[in-house]
């Protein structure tokens, strides 16, 4: 209901091959953008989960010294109490 023409033929078509009803389609589709848990991860553990040592992929991490602090400190303008 109260679909618009374009995506109501799309729906149509899209469920014709994959032999079901608009209805069950729009279900289907509905479900499954709905229906699944937003990944609460943060990016760090999902990025790990693709390129984790158990992917075969361990880069040697450089020290989380002051990098940031470090290349701020060589421009001009900046002073550590700057909240850093």
């Amino acid at each position: 209901r109260n679909l618009d023409d374009d995506v109501k033929t799309r729906l149509s078509v899209r469920a014709a091959g994959n032999g079901r009803s608009m209805e069950q389609e729009a279900r289907l589709l509905l479900g499954d953008a709905v229906g699944a848990e937003a990944d609460m991860r943060d990016l760090a553990s999902i990025i790990r989960s693709y390129f984790g040592p158990t992917n075969g992929v361990d880069p040697e991490l450089p020290p989380r010294d002051c990098f940031l602090l470090n290349f701020l400190a060589e421009r001009e303008g900046f002073e550590p109490s700057m909240g850093f």
